[in-house]
């Protein structure tokens, strides 16, 4: 069995591992952002793939709990690309090499290029901090349905998240009912990714945003 969760995805994909210098080479062959692939292989992630405001977990957790319906989470996402860029992206410092590349780690470099926090992705998830805690710590893959949701929130593949951690989801498959959810999930993982590049009075900006869509959705209408 191969010994990284970089080699493991990409035996699972049939892909060659490439050269440490040629590592985004692989970011459209398996459909994954660069700073994804860097977090994967426990390489550098230089700034300029980082959250621009790494201290805002909470801000994306809020947007996450107004529990967005997907043309909802849609609105918010386009509002947050159409934000100016600064001239300057990324954040303010670049995320260490791994000395030693698990496949807990890399969960928790997927969740810190993304601004979220294990709450968040439990909140997100309808999962118990205590799981989300366990694949960030030791790499334990939860049951089928939350590995699916937990992916879908990161918009990754189940099977690529399962394959990197070379460990066998243990109980039944997803029930219909939570792969309904799923979409939503990946809806609201796109409004995430779509925030990470914003300074913080965008995202104050979008987090209204997001409120002034929930708050329509709860004003009753009239006859």
């Amino acid at each position: 069995m191969t010994a990284t969760p970089l080699e493991r995805l990409c035996a699972h994909r049939g892909v060659a591992v490439p050269a440490h210098g040629q590592l985004l080479d692989l970011a459209p062959i398996l459909d994954l952002r660069p700073a994804d692939v860097l977090a994967i292989a426990g390489a550098e992630i230089p700034a300029e793939y980082m959250p621009a405001e790494p201290d805002v977990t909470g801000l994306v957790e809020s947007l996450i709990k107004y529990g967005l319906q997907i043309s909802e989470a849609e609105a918010v996402r386009d509002y947050a690309r159409s934000l100016p860029r600064t001239e300057i992206t990324g954040g303010p410092a670049s995320l260490a090499e791994l000395e030693t590349v698990t496949f807990g780690a890399v969960f928790r470099r997927l969740l810190l290029v993304r601004n979220l926090s294990r709450r968040a992705v439990a909140y997100a998830t309808w999962s118990a901090e205590s799981t989300v805690a366990m694949a960030m710590g030791n790499g334990r893959v939860p049951m089928p349905e939350r590995l699916e949701l937990m992916a879908a929130t990161l918009c990754v593949r189940a099977d690529d998240l399962e394959a990197m951690a070379a460990r066998t989801t243990e109980g039944p498959p997803p029930r219909p009912s939570v792969q309904d959810r799923v979409p939503r999930l990946r809806a609201v993982g796109e409004l995430v990714l779509a925030v990470a590049p914003l300074k913080i009075d965008q995202i104050n900006a979008v987090v209204r945003f997001a409120d002034d869509q929930w708050s329509m959705r709860r004003e009753p209408t009239t006859p």
